[in-house]
């Protein structure tokens, strides 16, 4: 039996399709194909799409699934199957952190401060797209569920996740480390320009 991951004794918990948790205190109720929850501690209710559930996890242990399969489709998962890809996309969520990604957004990021404002975002966009190229192996992951990392479904989730992860901390880090050595850059060269206009001024 698959189980999703945060769920802690005496909490309830809302597992949306992409993978994201949302802890709750209770389910008030069901509206318009929307459920409505309170988060723990608070007593303003929100509200959340059928469409965006998988399922809902309730403290007592029972889980109530909101995802329906469409057998007409040959493209939607079984719901066991969605279940391990959104198990897959939980742990790469909570464990994947790529920081091989974000070394390398380090280096692109500041290197391309010497292009200026107006070609300098080129190599960061390109590097956040070939960064994400590349799928991580799930199985040589340290933090993954063992007893399904066999399943297609669970990596496909993991790797998807993994994938954007990568682009994010390549983007996120090389655009900061950008406006970072740029403005360094900037502020020294404008610097500069003044010593060298009061040399000539005093000179001429």
């Amino acid at each position: 039996m698959l189980a999703f991951t945060g769920i802690m004794q005496g909490q309830s918990q809302i597992n949306l399709m992409n993978g994201k948790i949302i802890k709750i205190d209770s389910v008030v109720g069901k509206v318009d194909n929307e459920v409505i929850f309170l988060r723990p501690g608070e007593k303003k209710a929100e509200t959340i799409p059928f469409k965006k559930i998988f399922s809902i996890n309730y403290a007592n242990d029972f889980e109530e699934v909101y995802y329906v399969y469409d057998s007409i489709n040959n493209a939607d998962m079984t719901i066991p199957h969605m279940k391990s890809y959104i198990l897959g996309r939980q742990n790469a969520r909570d464990y994947y952190h790529a920081p091989t990604s974000t070394f390398g957004g380090i280096i692109i990021g500041s290197a391309s401060s010497i292009l200026g404002l107006v070609y300098g975002p080129v190599p960061i966009a390109m590097y956040s797209v070939i960064a994400s190229l590349h799928y991580p192996n799930v199985k040589h992951q340290e933090f993954v569920d063992k007893t399904m990392v066999d399943d297609p479904y669970y990596q496909y989730g993991y790797q998807i996740r993994a994938k954007r992860q990568k682009m994010k901390n390549a983007f996120i880090t090389s655009a900061i480390c950008f406006g970072i050595c740029y403005a360094i850059t900037a502020k020294n060269t404008s610097v500069v320009e003044k010593d060298i206009d009061h040399f000539f001024k005093n000179k001429f």
